[in-house]
């Protein structure tokens, strides 16, 4: 067995037995248990056989919220227990895992002074895991008026309403989406590709596919990753660091407008503050606010916003604030937007003096942002799409991660092969380049550095193997997702003001060899950081 696999058997071993997981038993192994409050024979669960068969679950998962089952005898009451998942109303409420687990699920029954507990266990799957084919969650979009999906257009929404075709707890559903919805185009160049990009906005927030109910979507293309995955790689992996870093809830979807299949679509949330998803609410009667800011690239600040409004300089690069909403009337610019862009010059300075800087900025989550970015070799981590936050009386953090089509191997525009540093050295000795000031200067301070090499170690031991194993288990149903989507979207397709993905990858032949070489280039890059970045600055 492979040693990888072996040491995540391991690991999650460990977890599931710590949470009071367990692995699913088969229907022999249901097991019935008497209550610690109670005395009575071992004969007792026979008082309640009609109860415990009304009871009894024929759902092979869930994978949403679950109704639990009731009894119409009066006679008997029945209070439902579960450790591992939230119980409101009768429904246990779907807890989003990012893996799949076995919870136990405890019926209470009481009748006649005599209480009984019967105790059954029920998958819960993971939605972050790629469907079988037959599962394929489709979201169904009909424009209003008679428009089409060509009349989508960047600057402004179209109207429509929508439905979702999916699998809810084992059985096939159409579900019509409560809350109508505008769409517009999304993004910078991707806007400009065949496949386009989308910002869904519902009037009310609304769950989809078991997502925090919010009323923003993002729909992602990744006409340029064809496989697929590079951004779900990258949000897999900021849910392994839950302590440090914010991650993004995705799903894999199919797409229709107005009955046109569009192609495999990637879901995701939004950066933004939200109360079910990130909740942080700004204060606006403090300077210090609560702020998520974008370091955003040089070519896309021209024209948005106010200096010293919208966004401050650092180092000759844009940070805009994209929250709190800088036209909200309680927003001041001489309060708030300078509190920021102190506190970002204040936390510049300790970095550079090396001191104080501890106080500042949240040094875990510098590292494992830094280490995730350059384990993924993105490009964009000194352009734009950095996000960074800077909660009330919270130090400074950074994340999420976003956008990364062009990371691990794709871009033919700068040196993104497996071997050699990236985001904190400046790989053609131009300031304002590839990489990030912050991430610089922090490499030059040695605490900082040993802390980075021994996450880059953990991250090899722990996360890599389950990354490993996350690929592999997807690995069929990408492919066979995969395969019409490539009738309209074939791999030798680009198109748009440019195609980035390198030659080596354009001469790959099948999705197939798409993943393999993602995988593939995870593997090479963590074993060349490994022997070429040392705890010595």
């Amino acid at each position: 067995m492979n040693n990888k696999i072996k040491l995540l058997m391991v690991a999650c071993s460990t977890v599931l037995t710590s949470c009071g997981f367990s692995s699913l038993p088969t229907s022999s192994e249901v097991t019935t248990s008497s209550s610690e409050t109670s005395s009575y024979s071992s004969s007792a669960s026979a008082s309640f056989t009609e109860e415990i068969l009304a009871l009894t679950f024929t759902n092979e998962y869930i994978n949403e919220n679950f109704l639990l089952p009731t009894l119409e005898d009066e006679a008997t009451t029945v209070v439902w227990n579960c450790d591992t998942a939230e119980i409101k109303d009768g429904i246990l409420i779907y807890p989003n895992p990012t893996f799949d687990f076995t919870a136990a699920i405890d019926a209470v029954l009481t009748k006649n002074t005599v209480e009984y507990t019967y105790t059954q266990p029920l998958l819960v799957k993971s939605q972050r895991n790629a469907p079988a084919v037959s599962d394929m969650p489709q979201l169904n979009l009909t424009l209003d008026g008679g428009l089409q999906e060509a009349d989508i257009y960047y600057e402004d929404y179209i109207r429509g309403t929508a439905t979702i075709d999916h699998t809810v707890n084992g059985n096939r559903e159409n579900t019509v989406i409560s809350s109508p919805f505008g769409i517009r185009i999304r993004g910078n160049s991707t806007r400009y590709m065949p496949k386009r990009a989308y910002r869904l906005r519902f009037d009310k927030n609304t769950s989809l596919l078991g997502m925090a109910s919010a009323k923003n979507y993002i729909l992602l293309a990744n006409h340029i990753d064809k496989s697929l995955i590079r951004t779900g790689i990258a949000q897999f992996l900021a849910y392994q660091y839950p302590d440090t870093i914010h991650p993004l809830d995705f799903r894999f979807i199919e797409l229709v407008v107005n009955g046109e299949y569009l192609g495999q679509y990637f879901m995701m949330e939004r950066v933004e503050f939200q109360k079910n998803r990130w909740n942080v609410e700004a204060n606006f009667a403090l300077d210090d606010a609560g702020f998520l800011l974008e370091l955003d690239s040089l070519d896309q600040i021209n024209g948005e916003g106010i200096e010293d409004n919208d966004y401050f300089w650092l180092d000759y690069r844009p940070y805009y604030i994209r929250e709190p909403d800088t036209e909200d009337p309680l927003f001041a610019p001489a309060r708030h937007t300078r509190y920021i862009s102190e506190y970002f010059a204040a936390a510049n300075d300790a970095i550079i003096a090396k001191t104080g800087y501890e106080s500042l900025i949240d040094v875990d989550n510098f590292v494992d942002y830094f280490l995730l970015q350059e384990v993924t070799k993105n490009v964009d981590v000194n352009y734009g799409s950095v996000y960074m936050v800077k909660e009330t009386g919270q130090p400074l953090r950074m994340g999420p991660l976003w956008d990364f089509d062009i990371s691990m191997g794709n871009g033919d525009y700068f040196p993104s092969q497996p071997e050699g540093h990236w985001g904190w050295v400046d790989v053609w000795e131009d300031f304002d380049n590839n990489n990030n000031m912050f991430f610089t200067r922090l490499m030059e301070i040695q605490t900082f550095r040993t802390k980075f090499v021994t996450r880059l170690n953990d991250f090899n031991n722990r996360v890599l193997p389950m990354l490993d194993l996350w690929l592999d288990e997807n690995h069929a149903n990408w492919i066979a997702n995969s395969v019409r989507n490539l009738e309209i979207w074939p791999l030798a397709e680009c198109g748009g003001p440019w195609c980035p993905i390198p030659a080596e990858q354009r001469a790959l032949e099948t999705y197939e060899q798409h993943l393999d070489f993602v995988k593939n280039y995870i593997d090479v890059r963590v074993d060349w950081m490994l022997e070429n970045i040392s705890t010595t600055v």
